[in-house]
């Protein structure tokens, strides 16, 4: 039998404060327009670029860390329900991942999902850490990004063993990138996947043609080699 990984789910509010901190230097170059999309109203001015880089990571903390204090019940309650949720669904997830990838075994790591009052879910593949949504919307949606940050971490550890393309070391970090969250978004919109999730995924800004070409692969033959294959040995190796 495959030994799965325990994720973590856990509340951690020093380190949301540094995620706001550290998202928004890491995207400096990117337009106010998409940086608002994952900050508060009450933090859009901290985009001016006027605005000294100390005073900018002292009010995204404080921001965070009082949200954290103010809404701690709810967010201690919202987590307890996440917990559950996802020990509900862990036992298909990790089986239907076997099937994705042919039970090859999990890399190792921490696996830790924090939880964050910001919208971002960014992660870790270094050290397995994750960030997902304490409150949505959308039922269960956290459950999905949990499932989606997963399916990142041993993507990555695929690619590196079955192909040699370590990540830290690829030149064209940024295709391999895409190539992977196409693939997570083909597979979120797989039917076995969705079923579970309830979610379809919606193909990030760049990578649309790249899901679709995926979605198809995977339809008419889910072997995961063959499909990587087509993608990898082409577009990556040889570039």
């Amino acid at each position: 039998m495959n030994k799965y990984p325990k994720i973590k789910l856990v509340d951690n509010p020093k380190q949301d404060a540094q995620l706001g901190v550290n998202f928004i230097k890491l995207h400096k170059g990117s337009s106010r327009k998409h940086l608002s999309r994952f900050l508060p109203d009450e933090l859009l001015d901290v985009l001016d670029k006027n605005i000294p880089a100390k005073i900018r990571d002292r009010r995204v903390r404080l921001y965070a860390l009082r949200r954290h204090r103010t809404d701690h019940a709810k967010i201690s309650r919202n987590l307890r329900e996440i917990k559950k949720d996802w020990k509900r669904v862990e036992g298909k997830y990790f089986r239907l991942v076997d099937k994705i990838f042919k039970k090859h075994p999990w890399p190792p790591g921490k696996y830790v999902g924090y939880t964050t009052v910001f919208w971002m879910y960014p992660r870790n593949i270094s050290d397995k850490t994750f960030y997902f949504p304490y409150r949505h919307r959308k039922a269960h949606f956290a459950n999905k990004t949990i499932a989606h940050e997963a399916l990142h971490f041993i993507f990555f550890e695929y690619v590196k063993e079955i192909y040699g393309i370590d990540w830290k070391k690829e030149k064209s970090y940024g295709r391999l990138w895409k190539l992977s969250e196409a693939f997570n978004t083909a597979m979120e919109n797989w039917t076995p996947y969705k079923k579970l999730f309830i979610y379809g995924g919606t193909p990030y800004s760049g990578t649309e043609e790249m899901t679709k070409k995926i979605s198809k692969q995977w339809s008419r033959q889910k072997d995961i080699d063959k499909l990587l294959d087509k993608w990898l040995k082409k577009r990556i190796i040889k570039s």
